[in-house]
């Protein structure tokens, strides 16, 4: 069955064009190092948990294997295991994989365009997809492969039900199904997709009792999912009420404006935003191209899949507007801007037959302009310096990038510049504990052990759960000889740590 498969579905040639559009730009980052975002937590702390002999654990636990993780990602933890096996603790390995996982997922799409569309425009839709400057975050950031991860699982698995529908053959049910199953244990996201399924049928006008049987392994599948799911985090007290949701969708919505704005101008890109940053003149202009290309064919096209294409995009990345805090990063447009490139292909389809080689010389580029923007986007990623240098750079207002460029500046003994980016940190989060800890540790080095102590207690006041404020108190007293309350601080410190590790419900914390 695989063999068939591989047959009727790998077009070698057009593999080796996107393997070396994809390496010409990419292969650099294969000698990066880890960037310590989220890559230090996933990869580099979790060496001794990511074993062979863990692997229960591994598929049970949240991605982050912490008290606090509300994301459960198994496939993702798989691949790091796997590259573990393979690479050790060496970065190149791991970056390597990135790019192999983004080739497959942009051959996947490119057999999805080419199944409905010309083969030829497909190809170049799907080069300019690979080098598109939005997802240069999913490829050169190691965690970022749980993207291009998502979409290889969510593309593959649609291309196989539209295959299904077609030929109604039970190879190609039993790869949708298997590919769907993986992408939900991939990114919670993916259970987007029986909407997207069940669209698809509508639109197509297909008998609905013929596809019962599916609906209903879709929703066992989604019932076993959710079930995992549920008793991963049986240990969390998840306040998630509607009103918040509400809310914080309301708050996130124009995130929609940035994206649409960002697939046709992929300019002035964050590598760590922090607020949503429209361009209305470009949103404007993208508006105006996309009516433009629907008026130029619109005697042409199937409205129908210009809905659904439209559907695709909007239900694939709302998801991104129901979290709170939202950073807004764009590499979360991998898989919804496949409907956006599938909507292109649609009203192109008929003007393409007559002028094919306008617009051949129009995509290769625009495929030119993309890849330029994304070569210089990929040396941000470079290592810890570089990339949090940049991502201050690109946002002055992220707490995040001023409280790590504040350890690089505490690093270099720059104390004083130091300080400064840990109070913007706080300024623009009074509300992390962390950023308080960390400032405290600088004042430490700068022998302010008053000042140390103040923000501390600060600390305490916003998250008694966190750890390293007991471990530095216990240090500070043991300093000042109130050895009585350092030996108590240290053993609230080991109580913390090991709850935080072993998921048991918050402790009960009562300091004399």
């Amino acid at each position: 069955m695989f063999n068939k498969l591989f047959e009727k579905n790998f077009n070698t040639k057009v593999f080796l064009v996107l393997a070396i559009v994809i390496f010409a730009l990419y292969g650099k980052s294969i000698f990066f190092n880890f960037v310590y975002f989220d890559d230090d937590i996933l990869i580099l702390e979790k060496q001794n948990y990511l074993t062979i002999s863990n692997i229960k654990n591994i598929l049970t636990d949240p991605v982050f294997a912490r008290e606090n993780d509300k994301y459960y990602r198994p496939v993702l933890n798989l691949s790091f295991l796997l590259d573990k096996l393979i690479y050790n603790i060496n970065p190149h390995g791991y970056h390597f994989t990135n790019i192999l996982i983004h080739l497959f997922a942009v051959f996947s799409i490119f057999i999805l365009f080419s199944y409905k569309y010309d083969k030829n425009i497909s190809i170049l839709f799907s080069i300019i997809f690979a080098v598109h400057p939005t997802i240069v975050k999913a490829v050169a950031w190691i965690p970022g492969r749980n993207d291009s991860l998502l979409a290889l699982f969510c593309v593959l698995s649609f291309y196989f039900f539209v295959k299904y529908c077609e030929t109604y053959k039970k190879s190609n049910l039993i790869f949708h199904i298997l590919f769907f199953t993986l992408s939900l244990f991939t990114k919670e996201t993916a259970t987007i997709s029986i909407l997207i399924y069940g669209l698809y049928i509508i639109i197509n006008n297909y008998p609905i009792k013929r596809y019962l049987n599916i609906m209903v392994t879709w929703i066992g599948i989604l019932i076993i999912f959710f079930l995992i799911r549920y008793f991963v985090f049986s240990y969390q007290i998840i306040d998630a009420s509607n009103s918040i949701l509400f809310k914080t969708t309301l708050t996130n919505l124009p995130v929609l404006i940035k994206y649409i704005q960002l697939v046709i101008f992929p300019i002035n890109i964050s590598i760590l935003a922090a607020k949503i940053d429209i361009n209305y003149f470009t949103f404007f202009y993208t508006i105006v191209l996309f009516f433009m290309l629907f008026f130029l064919s619109k005697n042409k096209i199937s409205l129908k899949l210009i809905v659904f294409y439209i559907i695709w995009f909007l239900l694939y990345i709302i998801p991104s507007c129901l979290v709170p805090n939202n950073n807004y990063d764009v590499h979360r447009i991998y898989l919804p801007m496949v409907g956006i490139f599938l909507l292109l292909l649609e009203t192109l389809k008929e003007f393409y037959v007559k002028k094919s080689k306008i617009v051949n010389i129009f995509l290769v580029i625009v495929s030119l302009m993309f890849f330029l923007i994304s070569f210089n986007q990929t040396y941000k990623f470079k290592d810890k310096k570089i990339f949090w240098v940049s991502a201050l750079v690109d946002n002055s207002e992220s707490a995040i990038a001023n409280a790590n460029v504040a350890g690089l500046l505490s690093d270099a003994h720059r104390y004083e510049d130091a300080e400064k980016k840990y109070l913007k940190a706080i300024l623009l989060e009074p509300w992390e504990s962390k950023h308080y800890v960390n400032l405290s540790v600088l004042y430490i080095h700068m022998n302010n052990i008053e000042k140390s102590e103040k923000y501390l207690l600060d600390a305490l006041n916003l998250n008694k759960y966190n750890e390293m404020i007991y471990y530095n108190l216990a240090q500070i007293y043991n300093y000042q000889g109130k050895k009585e309350l350092a030996l108590e601080m240290k053993n609230i410190y080991l109580e913390v740590f090991k709850t935080q590790n072993r998921y048991d419900k918050p402790l009960e914390i009562k300091i004399k």
